[in-house]
């Protein structure tokens, strides 16, 4: 299984932040709208990390209180998987 650690996209959560519903965020230009973000990331500013069951195909969606992503596994990387996880705790919502 493959680590990942969804540690933007929290850091991103925080306050009022706003859905990112497509590729570089909603205005598509990757810049990010909310205030106080950390310069550097690192195990004292993530919230969590989660275990996917395989290697990340996209970028991550936020919509609410959810993140949203895609990941394959098996042999040939051939299963896929949606996840839905909680973005306040990590825990997963449906997969």
């Amino acid at each position: 299984m493959k680590h990942f650690l969804i540690v933007i996209l929290v850091l991103t959560l925080q306050s009022s932040a706003a859905d990112w519903t497509q590729f570089r965020g909603p205005l598509g230009n990757g810049v990010s709208t909310d205030r106080n973000l950390p310069t550097k990331l690192s195990e004292d500013n993530l919230k969590w990390s989660v275990t996917l069951p395989g290697r990340g195909l996209s970028g991550a969606l936020v919509l609410g209180d959810k993140i949203v992503l895609t990941c394959s596994s098996g042999p040939t990387q051939t299963r896929l998987h949606m996840i839905a996880l909680n973005a306040g705790n990590g825990s997963v919502m449906w997969h």
